[in-house]
């Protein structure tokens, strides 16, 4: 709407004086219809929903099929690890030839099945070693006595099949008991008691008791300084009883089996040496593992389950503590048992 007025201000306000001023004032209104404008507007939205749905969908479809090529080594690693069973624990993940984040994962969840697979083959032999080593005094001991009781026979007899069979349900008790304490995981096989000992006092009276009456008494050398570590008497003892034994067992009789405490730097050590047979370098790599016997004592025929020694690294190993062979074939070994000096004692030589 638009007001017209008189071009001069004055005049608008003067009284008519023709037949031509009818009005004092002339108001003109002009319209026009909104509708194409409107209908523009409505086109563009439509237009701009559109595109931009085709660019949703276009991305959502694109964003799709990168993302599916960019995982595609994880579907390949997720299909071969559902394919896996126990009974093929060689099988391993595939890893793409790129160095990226996702090969990094790959790599690492083929180490971890690597050491799943030696975890496994480990308990494989174990258990197939611990049904042998019961398997043999079993065989023995049920033996002796079925030859027994096929006839009748004097007492004399009788005690001499007694006593055999005394023997072999003791070598299968020590066996049992071995494969027990190494069954246990190692959250439980802690110890519960340990306390400060001074093995320097403790050690010589360990072995004159222990070994008084072992036919390798005489052999037996104890050089002991003062010496105080966090220990559990009874489960060093038995380190110290299988290291002894291990020495004995390998070791010419008449020749010196030399048992030293002392300290090396803030360490206590405790050593058996001995001048037998020694261990290659193969055989001292495995000498602490179950079951585990070097060929010469095999061939020697010498008794044993190859049991001691895992004991002795695991209680050792309850200890917080390291135990370590040094051997040369022929000229004797000499095993090494370190241990932590107990908290805030300085130990003296």
């Amino acid at each position: 709407q638009e007001r017209v007025e008189a071009a001069n201000p004055a005049a608008t306000f003067a009284p008519a004086t023709g037949p031509e001023q009818k009005f004092p004032a002339l108001v003109v209104t002009v319209g026009a219809s909104l509708e194409p404008v409107r209908a523009t507007l409505r086109e563009l939205a439509a237009v701009l929903a559109g595109v931009s749905l085709a660019v949703w969908l276009l991305a959502a479809v694109a964003g799709r099929a990168v993302c599916r090529w960019a995982l595609r080594p994880v579907t390949r690693m997720a299909n071969a690890a559902r394919d896996m069973t126990a009974a093929d624990l060689g099988v391993r993940l595939p890893v793409a030839p790129a160095r990226d984040e996702l090969a990094d994962l790959g790599l690492a969840f083929n180490a971890l099945l690597g050491r799943v697979e030696e975890a496994f083959e480990r308990q494989r032999g174990f258990t197939a070693e611990a049904s042998h080593q019961l398997r043999t005094p079993l065989t023995a001991l049920l033996g002796q006595v079925e030859v027994a009781l096929r006839r009748d026979r004097d007492g004399a007899e009788y005690r001499r099949v007694l006593g055999s069979v005394r023997r072999q349900a003791d070598r299968l008790r020590k066996v049992v008991e071995a494969l027990l304490f190494l069954a246990r995981s190692d959250a439980d096989a802690g110890l519960p008691g340990k306390e400060p000992v001074d093995l320097g006092a403790w050690l010589p009276e360990h072995v004159r008791t222990g070994w008084a009456d072992h036919p390798r008494a005489a052999d037996l050398r104890v050089e002991a300084s003062t010496v105080v570590a966090d220990v559990h008497p009874v489960l060093l003892g038995e380190v110290v009883d299988v290291l002894v034994d291990n020495a004995c067992k390998y070791s010419p009789p008449g020749t010196p089996i030399t048992v030293r405490v002392g300290t090396v730097g803030s360490s206590v050590e405790v050593s058996v040496e001995d001048a037998g047979i020694g261990l290659g370098e193969a055989d001292a790599a495995r000498v602490f593992e179950p079951f585990v016997r070097s060929d010469e004592a095999r061939r020697r025929g010498v008794d044993g389950s190859g049991l001691g020694l895992a004991v002795a690294k695991r209680i050792t190993d309850a200890h917080c503590g390291h135990l370590a062979v040094a051997s040369t074939p022929g000229r004797g070994s000499r095993f090494i048992l370190r241990l932590p000096p107990p908290n805030g004692t300085r130990s003296a030589t």
